[in-house]
């Protein structure tokens, strides 16, 4: 899960899209998140977007996963 502290002491390349009125895993996660990571990781909050943002907001997500991509060092 991405909130604990063994997630966020990888050194995989992660980002956060996320659905910021999900009651579940919303704002308050991605608080949480750069609580335990800082705030220079890759997070993508989705504003009006709840828990399924891939099928609320599928170009937003594909659009938070291409600007991901484009941060991730190449060979």
């Amino acid at each position: 899960h991405p909130s604990t502290p063994s997630s966020a002491a990888s050194d995989v390349y992660k980002r956060q899209i996320n659905g910021s009125v999900d009651p579940v895993s919303g704002a308050h996660m991605v608080a949480r998140f750069e609580e335990l990571v800082g705030a220079n990781y890759f997070i993508k909050p989705l504003d009006n977007i709840g828990h399924y943002p891939q099928v609320e907001a599928p170009e937003e997500v594909l659009a938070g996963y291409q600007e991901f991509l484009a941060t991730v060092p190449g060979d």
